[in-house]
């Protein structure tokens, strides 16, 4: 028997324990995020769309902190279905950069 545990049930359970991983970043990948049940936002860092275009996940990990390197436009192409952008416009003040 197998049990099942989704996205946002895994989240939520790595939230609530009392170690460093309650504070990790998750960040969302689903082929529907306007079914995420993240109403507060502090559930998930990101979330982004399949099919993930590359672009936006530059974009994701570049807001998590790792240094990219891009050439030309790279981080200005993309779906423009993930929450990514959008998320981290309200987040930037109080992470201090994007």
């Amino acid at each position: 028997m197998c049990l099942a545990v989704d996205g946002e049930k895994a989240a939520r359970m790595i939230k609530s324990t009392v170690n460093p991983s309650a504070q990790a970043p998750i960040v969302a990948v689903c082929s529907h995020p306007a079914a995420i049940d993240d109403a507060a936002g502090t559930l998930f860092t990101a979330t982004l769309s399949k099919p993930i275009m590359k672009a936006d996940l530059l974009n994701v990990l570049s807001y998590l902190g790792f240094k990219l390197e891009t050439k030309g436009d790279v981080l200005r192409r993309g779906s423009g279905d993930s929450a990514v952008s959008d998320r981290f416009d309200d987040d930037a003040g109080r992470r201090g950069s994007a």
